[in-house]
């Protein structure tokens, strides 16, 4: 289970992931908007993050089965600043890599963009995201 309030700079989402009623995720994200991000070649993201760890995830439908793509994020308890290459970001499948990653076609297809927890196990988390920003 998961909460988003206000944070010191930003978002600020913490919960606690549970493997019960096949459980094992939770996640935070923007509603559905075309996003074009083809012109685009990097993603920033300034966040601070303990516990389960985070994934930055990018959506291209709104079906649940429909792989989308994902970059893991490192735990630190210190504000860090990361620019992630878009074309090294993965696409996944109900959790498991496709082997694929994100190219030109699928950016321009964009509808979503949030964070997910990035283990299937139980336990205590919080991310708070000052910015993200794309170049």
């Amino acid at each position: 289970k998961g909460f988003i309030t206000p944070g010191e700079a930003g978002l600020l989402f913490y919960g606690k992931v549970s493997l019960e009623n096949n459980g094992g995720f939770t996640s935070v994200r923007c509603p559905y908007q075309p996003m074009n991000l083809s012109d685009f070649d990097v993603v920033e993201l300034k966040y601070r993050s303990v516990g389960v760890r985070q994934a930055f995830q990018l959506e291209v439908d709104r079906r649940f089965y429909v792989p989308n793509y994902k970059i893991p994020l490192a735990n630190s308890e210190d504000w860090e600043i990361v620019r992630i290459p878009l074309r090294e970001v993965r696409q996944y499948r109900l959790g498991t890599k496709t082997g694929k990653l994100l190219d030109k076609n699928a950016c321009a297809e964009v509808i979503r963009l949030g964070f997910i927890t990035d283990e299937k196990r139980a336990g205590d988390f919080t991310l708070e995201v000052a910015y993200i920003k794309f170049e």
